[in-house]
């Protein structure tokens, strides 16, 4: 049972991509969403993806675009490098959003996330909590032409409407608003989740099986022969 157990936990810790469990008091905190993650697939295998590997991709650098009344802009930039025989099945975006903690409203506003430099939307969902919280965005189809085109670093406009606050120029929040996480290197920094598949893994292990069919095949023959 213990054997099957340690398995079961390397085998969960190599499609996170991670080479131990994380540590929530370890000097390289990981970020919550990354703990939780762990922590749902450890106490449940049935919701596993079919994904082979996880990797997480932290955001290298945030550029303030600007305020416009209830509006912010933000570029998020990502370094991010897929082995070209891995086949991308599924990305997700991970923002934290800080609420005003001196407020014991509801926040709502409404996130949006566009191609770098253009107007066309990937993604946009209306986010509404009382406390700070991570939201995930789905962009599988963006990263998968992404790593299509060869490039390594790219990344995304948000833009958030605080619609029922009054945000100042100052950036200071008014009371039942929410700021998205600018911080980089942290646990509450942006990141890209990315879920793929190892060809190359399975092609080596097939043939692999392909090999060891045949040495059973020839060893038959040779056992019928004599």
């Amino acid at each position: 049972m213990a054997n099957l157990l340690e398995t079961m936990k390397e085998d969960f810790l190599k499609k996170l991509n991670l080479s131990d469990v994380p540590q929530e008091k370890s000097k390289i905190t990981p970020p919550q969403f990354m703990m939780e993650l762990y922590n749902k697939y450890a106490s449940d295998s049935s919701v596993i993806p079919q994904s082979d590997v996880i990797r997480s991709f932290t955001v290298q650098d945030i550029i303030v675009k600007g305020i416009d009344g209830t509006k912010y802009k933000q570029r998020l930039m990502f370094n991010m490098t897929i082995p070209s025989y891995e086949k991308i099945t599924s990305a997700e975006l991970q923002l934290f959003f800080q609420a005003y903690t001196r407020s014991k409203e509801c926040f709502q506003g409404t996130v949006k996330v566009y191609e770098l430099d253009t107007k066309q939307l990937l993604v946009g969902k209306d986010v509404t909590c009382f406390q700070s919280k991570w939201e995930t965005f789905d962009i599988t189809a963006y990263i998968q032409n992404w790593i299509k085109s060869g490039s390594e670093v790219s990344g995304f406009d948000v833009v958030v409407d605080t619609k029922d606050c009054n945000l100042s120029q100052s950036t200071e929040n008014a009371d039942g608003c929410f700021n998205m996480s600018i911080s980089v290197s942290d646990s509450t920094s942006a990141a890209l989740i990315v879920f793929s598949d190892d060809l190359g893994s399975k092609r080596r292990e097939a043939k692999k099986e392909l090999k060891e069919m045949l040495i059973h095949e020839e060893e038959s023959i040779v056992h019928e022969l004599f």
